[in-house]
């Protein structure tokens, strides 16, 4: 009976190390990469890329000006120094979960360069989540006279999964620093914070980019890095509790519009919305909806993470019925032009402009700060493509068949 038993045992014992040996293999730690102490590659021998087990990394390297740009790997400590030149080290200080190397990205705007090839034949089947922070000299500038935090600033990473082989794709947004909340404390990614990736499905391909308030006339001054490690690790245990704060309750005229909008912290990102009462809302599965309310109405949302925590929050939408609210109509003008550009034009200034699929999945964001706007459709695939316009009047919405070539 014993001698079963520890046959059993170590049965049981040889399955469990079999499995760890398989997850340990899953991950990308980025350990085998050959680096000197306190050091970095940055694609200066001009290979144009990297490899560690199933994916590719890719990278721009400009030798006249050593300038780079999509991905490095580092094993660099210095969180302290608050320079450009420090832009490998991780506000963390090292990789997560003790680890020494780990990769850094730059998105300067240069060369569609920040992206990731998943090597199909050789990667598991899932791909579970990993560990991102800011770098030294981002989380520095954050820091620098309270800007973010006077400011009220945000700074996310925005995330595009592909399948070319299905051709299709999916985004979500990681908000590696937010300080807009009133009643919340703000918070940037210093340490190593876990995000989900099971949402990008079969993708075959990774890219990303970053979108921000703090912009000026040549795009985000923040500066554009994010340090990642431990790619298709599990989800910790210890999650940090999911936290919401809702615009306050809003009175309008009759006739009038509402933004409304949802601020979430901790649990795991990236994060899903989803509000009631949608008949009255531009779209009810988005951050920051515009309501537009014929009586008092009250908007619940559900703010639920990649972990299945939710937080649920009401605003309500007060309408006076001794106000009604002068109509003045902002029209935009859009239209594809046969040099196969879309122009868009507006009687105002347009401080914002976002194009949505049909589904609503968001794939281009800018802000013109000018009365027009143009951008070559054969940025996006022939289809129904839906232009938000955020101008000085208000917001308006239209659709556009995009018929390339």
């Amino acid at each position: 009976m014993i001698k079963i038993m520890k046959e059993v045992f170590f049965v049981a014992l040889g399955i469990f190390m079999g499995v760890s040996m398989v997850v340990a293999q899953n991950i990308v730690d980025f350990e085998e990469l050959d680096l000197e102490p306190e050091s970095n590659w940055n694609g200066n021998d001009l290979s144009g890329s990297f490899t560690s087990k199933y994916l590719t990394f890719y990278n721009a390297f400009d030798p006249e000006y050593s300038y780079w740009e999509g991905f490095s790997y580092t094993n660099e400590t210095d969180n302290s120094t608050y320079n450009w030149t420090n832009m490998f080290s991780s506000s963390a200080g090292g990789g997560a979960l003790g680890s020494e190397n780990y990769v850094t990205a730059y998105d300067g705007g240069f060369y569609s360069s920040t992206g990731i090839l998943i090597n199909k034949d050789i990667a598991p089947e899932t791909i579970h989540g990993m560990y991102v922070c800011l770098n030294t000299y981002a989380s520095l500038y954050m820091d620098d006279s309270d800007f973010y935090q006077e400011g009220q600033h945000w700074f996310k990473l925005m995330i595009r999964a592909y399948n070319s082989m299905l051709d299709y794709q999916i985004e979500k947004e990681v908000i590696l620093a937010d300080y807009r909340f009133n009643t919340i404390p703000g918070y940037k990614f210093d340490d190593w914070t876990y995000i989900s990736l099971d949402w990008i499905e079969d993708a075959d391909s990774l890219s990303f980019w970053f979108e921000s308030s703090d912009v000026g006339e040549w795009g985000i001054n923040t500066p554009t890095y994010f340090c990642m490690d431990e790619f298709n690790a599990e989800m910790p245990l210890d999650i940090p509790d999911l936290e919401g704060e809702i615009s306050p309750n809003i009175e309008i005229a009759f006739g009038e519009t509402a933004d409304l909008f949802i601020l979430a912290k901790g649990g795991v990102q990236p994060y899903s919305y989803l509000w009631d009462n949608n008949n009255s809302l531009d779209y009810d599965y988005i951050q920051n909806p515009i309501a537009s309310p014929d009586v008092t109405t009250n908007y619940t949302v559900t703010v639920t993470d990649a972990a299945g925590n939710e937080t649920i929050k009401t605003v309500t939408v007060q309408i006076n019925p001794t106000n009604i609210a002068e109509t003045k109509t902002v029209k935009s003008n859009i239209f594809q032009d046969e040099a196969e550009i879309i122009n868009i034009s507006c009687p105002v200034l347009i401080n914002k402009i976002s194009i949505y699929d049909i589904n609503g999945r968001i794939l281009k964001t800018s802000y013109p700060n000018s009365d027009n706007y143009s951008i070559a459709s054969s940025t996006f695939s022939d289809a129904l493509y839906i232009i938000n316009i955020q101008h000085e009047k208000g917001t308006d919405n239209q659709k556009i068949l995009i018929r390339n070539r």
